[in-house]
């Protein structure tokens, strides 16, 4: 149930939603970077990508559909092709 207070509380563009995915997926975020990156960039670039991300999701947001995977999937899924 919390994906889904999420999911409309970005939909809402609530800043509060965004920082209750960055305390609930934000080491999920950061670990899928982090492993892409590590060998090649800085930890500040890492960084940069991170928020990168999480503007990347609250721009499109209204992309997920739960029927097609977990909340988790597509926030890996940013991450991974950001």
């Amino acid at each position: 149930m919390i994906d889904k207070e999420i999911i409309n509380g970005i939909l809402n563009e609530n800043e509060n939603a965004l920082e209750e995915l960055k305390n609930n997926y934000g080491r999920l975020i950061y670990g899928v970077i982090n492993k892409i990156l590590n060998n090649s960039m800085e930890v500040s670039e890492i960084d940069e990508c991170f928020n990168d991300v999480l503007l990347c999701i609250w721009n499109n947001i209204d992309c997920y559909d739960e029927a097609k995977g977990k909340l988790c999937n597509f926030l890996i899924s940013i991450s991974k092709y950001r």
